[in-house]
């Protein structure tokens, strides 16, 4: 099953691997897209024209994170990378010369990305979830002030952390806040926010009341997403699995019960079997409908969520491992950044409408809405 059709578009620029994108809802009626590169350059892509200012060297390693600051109406960016740092940029004057406006100092020299969360409660709402020097523990930022209100430490067992999702759900007319931490031997590190360390106090690891559950068999989690409706946590990573665990049916909180000590279900809702190793990034659509995932055998493919994770598509445009996805706001287009040093532009049906059904064989997808740019002129800028 590969979808025959292409991108709409395909942005060139990058001179090294893209290893993250997001779109930012800032820059007029379109928007643009944000990018970052193994040589600590940073892209921002305006949608209208497709044309990209450009930050040479905006940090001295590789770029991990590039994600829009939600403390900011849209007026900002945040962006991570390998040389111990986050950085926070205007992005309506982001130029070749620009400055950053905020430095923050992480510690981090590994490749773990940066997490924020749009909605929910006050504190994820204004933080971002960061690793450290201790490739154990997690910070938690709070971005109005600079400074670090929780530190998460993980069994140092289970290896260094490999991705954050900070999550925040609903309960019993009641907001929970929850980081998910990703482990090096595939296991997922659920913390409460309320029970985790003030920074500066004592506890112990009991005390932060973190909950371990295997999910990749040895092999470290690499990317996570959590659904639109907090009732399904997706992980997946360096084997050959996606992993969608539901939550419990009598936990109205979604991923996570009413209790102070989160409660994940054990056993996945679902696993599906992919014919390679390597998943770098997995993301739903904001309504929930659709998933996407981006593998290390340069495909990207497309699952129907709303149907027992059904393939729509696989689609094989780039030349090389595929490194992150991204939805526009909209939800009817999506991102794929890729080590050929390319971004692709992609369509597909949106919120509104149904996806066809599925047919196997060359082709396959493109009824989907999967590439919907098939047809259409395509543009590489």
């Amino acid at each position: 099953m590969t979808s025959a059709a292409g991108p709409d578009y395909v942005l060139r620029g990058h001179e090294s691997a893209v290893n993250c994108i997001a779109f930012s809802s800032s820059a007029g009626e379109e928007g643009a897209l944000l990018s970052g590169s193994v040589d600590g350059d940073v892209k921002v892509w305006q949608l209208s024209s497709r044309r990209a200012s450009t930050r040479s060297a905006a940090h001295s390693n590789s770029v991990t994170t590039v994600l829009p600051d939600p403390t900011s109406s849209g007026k900002r960016f945040i962006t991570a990378g390998r040389d111990e740092c986050i950085k926070i940029w205007n992005i309506e004057t982001f130029a070749s010369t620009s400055e950053p406006v905020t430095v923050l100092h992480t510690g981090a020299q590994n490749f773990c990305n940066v997490s924020t969360c749009v909605d929910g409660s006050d504190i994820c709402r204004n933080a971002v979830i960061t690793a450290s020097a201790d490739e154990h523990r997690a910070l938690l930022w709070d971005l109005r002030t600079g400074g670090v209100v929780h530190a998460i430490d993980v069994d140092k067992r289970r290896g260094m952390i490999t991705a954050l999702h900070l999550n925040s759900s609903a309960a019993q007319e009641q907001t929970r806040a929850h980081v998910l931490v990703g482990l090096e031997d595939g296991s997922l590190a659920a913390v409460d926010l309320r029970a985790a360390r003030q920074v500066g106090a004592v506890a112990t690891s009991a005390e932060q009341q973190v909950e371990y559950v295997p999910l990749h068999d040895k092999q470290p989690i690499m990317a996570m997403d959590v659904s639109p409706d907090g009732k399904t946590l997706l992980t997946a990573g360096a084997d050959a699995r996606i992993v969608f665990t539901a939550a419990d049916s009598s936990a109205a909180a979604g991923v996570f019960d009413a209790a102070p000590t989160p409660c994940l279900v054990h056993i996945p809702e679902k696993t599906i079997t992919l014919p390679s190793s390597g998943t770098s990034s997995v993301k739903y659509r904001t309504d929930g409908r659709i998933v996407v995932s981006a593998h290390w055998d340069n495909t990207v493919r497309i699952f129907d969520a709303k149907k027992a994770m059904r393939p729509l598509a696989v689609l094989t445009h780039h030349r090389q491992s595929i490194f992150a996805v991204a939805f526009s706001p909209a939800g009817g287009a999506f991102a794929t950044a890729s080590k050929d040093a390319t971004i692709a532009l992609w369509s597909v049906y949106g919120p509104s409408s149904k996806p066809a059904p599925h047919t196997s064989g060359a082709g396959a997808g493109t009824g989907a809405g999967a590439g919907a740019g098939a047809g259409r002129k395509k543009e590489e800028y």
